[in-house]
């Protein structure tokens, strides 16, 4: 039905890891332009990182060499860390440059990142036809997983 996403997991991480890198910057030590390129440059530097704890994984597992081709194609299956990680990011600049000030952006890519989990679950729980307390239980657990995004912005400013 809602085929947006081919692997939810990573789609799911790269969210959650935007949400805290965002909640952690520091309006007052960093501009715009800092911020992007450090979440840009932290998010890059995780899906690399998660990519290669995969290859490795299934190396383990399948007694197989390290091969540039493993890696790449891990890469490109883990992808939609970078996809989960652009929407707040998209929503932080669109905020800026509108005329909001840094920590007010930040607050939007935060929020964007905490609907973006609920929407992926609610997402999940419609693509497994769940239905009544199956589908209740999946939809919470989005929402406590962005409520955490949200308390994670109370905790770091």
């Amino acid at each position: 039905m809602f085929r947006i996403f081919r692997s939810p997991g990573p789609l799911v991480y790269g969210t959650i890891t935007v949400g805290a890198v965002l909640d952690a910057e520091s309006t007052n030590l960093e501009t715009f332009s800092e911020t992007i390129a450090g979440v840009a440059i932290a998010m890059v530097v995780y899906w690399l990182a998660y990519s290669y704890a995969q290859v490795t994984a299934d190396r383990v597992q399948k007694g197989q060499q390290l091969t540039l081709r493993l890696v790449v194609d891990k890469m490109a299956h883990e992808v939609s860390i970078l996809t989960g990680a652009a929407v707040p990011v998209v929503v932080v600049a669109i905020w800026y440059a509108a005329g909001a000030g840094l920590g007010d952006a930040l607050t939007a890519g935060a929020w964007a990142a905490s609907l973006m989990i609920v929407l992926v679950n609610v997402i999940a729980a419609l693509e497994a036809k769940l239905t009544g307390w199956a589908f209740a239980l999946q939809t919470a657990v989005g929402v406590v997983i962005g409520v955490g995004i949200l308390v994670m912005k109370l905790v770091f400013h």
